[in-house]
């Protein structure tokens, strides 16, 4: 995800690594409209991150890729469905995204999302 200029901000002026960490998270998670976020290993952070994107974007899909150890395995933990197997087994991570997410591999990829057409059809990779 492209961050649009003047997206950066200061906070305070107060040297707290936890709030500004927390405050730039909110900005995140409530700015944008996401449809899915996937956690990759971590630590502590992407537990952090998990719970603020379920509070932030309810009823959106949260993938943990076991596979990855890490953090992703307690955040699995504290979702209420069934995960696939694959987020465990599958290691072609670029497929199980596009897998994941509904994204076709034939879309072209673009700067921005302004950039990207609507109808999904005129997305798709075509001989030039």
């Amino acid at each position: 995800m492209r961050w649009p200029a003047g997206w950066l901000s200061l906070n305070s002026g107060e040297n707290d690594r936890e709030k500004s960490l927390r405050h730039m998270r909110e900005r995140m998670f409530s700015e944008h409209n996401f449809s899915a976020a996937i956690f990759i290993g971590g630590m502590a952070g992407i537990i952090d991150e998990s719970e603020l994107f379920a509070q932030l974007q309810p009823g959106k899909d949260i993938i943990p890729v076991l596979s990855t150890g890490g953090a992703a395995l307690k955040i699995a933990k504290t979702i209420k469905k069934n995960l696939s197997v694959d987020l465990l087994n599958d290691l072609d991570y670029v497929q199980l995204f596009h897998r994941k997410l509904g994204v076709s591999a034939r879309e072209d990829r673009f700067p921005s999302p302004e950039a990207q057409p609507i109808d999904v059809e005129k997305r798709y990779w075509q001989p030039k």
